[in-house]
């Protein structure tokens, strides 16, 4: 992850903070698409996707990740076998490291059945964590569809790899809610981000406290008051509920915090 006058570098498309390198193997490639020297690197999948295309031999390449509980479907695999423009498929996506497939489990098996000795593929250059993510991203974006359940047991493996990302960053990576993160992460053994501060979206790091929220959407109220609800939700990555209270107590005079005293008015001397 890098830092830049306080702030962490977030990836494009929500993805995580490393590097991308991609490449030929022996090329000598070593910064791919997305790397910056000022700003550190980052990574998404319109990074990858302007990666080179190249051929690699089917029996090489072997499963990675196991996003989906079910395996392998029988009918999207029949389907894809049967697709009069299989040729035309994406790419599938390969962890450099062992050769792994991160996306295009499906489009490896139906090019085995149909007895191809090679499939088109991108390298991509990255941590088993960051795989995951990608693996995540790519399989909610096209392809056959993750499950409820299976983006809900991705999310958890999300929060144990990246357990200082807020709720909205690995909502967007899921296609969860970020209330969904949040019950996820209350119920699991992910560890504290150190400082108490999570990443957000806009690559900022943020207190976690409850109180620091409030603070941080009052803050933004005063600065915008022409801004809707849901655009002060967004920007401070707070919940719409809890903008909804902030802002119901700032009209009243009181405090944005729970258990927050009316605020007092100066007093007048003659």
């Amino acid at each position: 992850m890098a830092f830049k006058d306080g702030r962490a570098t977030v990836i494009a498309d929500g993805l995580s903070s490393a590097a991308l390198r991609c490449g030929k193997p022996g090329s000598g490639e070593k910064n791919g698409p997305g790397t910056s020297p000022e700003t550190g690197p980052k990574i998404g999948l319109k990074n990858i996707e302007n990666t080179p295309v190249q051929e690699l031999p089917v029996h090489a390449l072997s499963p990675g990740l196991h996003l989906r509980q079910g395996g392998i479907n029988a009918a999207y695999l029949h389907l894809l076998v049967e697709a009069p423009g299989r040729a035309q498929l994406p790419p599938v996506l390969v962890q450099k490291d062992g050769w792994r497939i991160i996306d295009g489990l499906h489009r490896l098996e139906a090019a085995k059945l149909c007895g191809d000795h090679s499939i088109t593929a991108r390298l991509v250059d990255c941590t088993d964590a960051e795989a995951l993510v990608i693996a995540m991203k790519a399989n909610t974006s096209h392809g056959l569809p993750l499950s409820r359940a299976d983006r809900t047991a991705g999310a958890e493996r999300v929060l144990l790899a990246h357990p200082e990302w807020s709720d909205r960053a690995i909502a967007s990576v899921t296609q969860l809610s970020a209330k969904t993160i949040a019950v996820l992460r209350e119920r699991s053994a992910c560890p504290t981000p150190p400082g108490g501060q999570r990443l957000g979206l806009d690559g900022k790091l943020r207190a976690v406290s409850a109180g620091e929220g409030r603070r941080r959407a009052a803050a933004y109220i005063h600065a915008h008051p022409e801004a809707t609800l849901r655009e002060v939700a967004r920007e401070t990555e707070v919940s719409l509920g809890t903008v909804h209270d902030v802002s119901a107590r700032l009209r009243r005079g009181v405090s944005p915090e729970r258990n927050g005293l009316r605020a007092t008015k100066p007093r007048l001397t003659l």
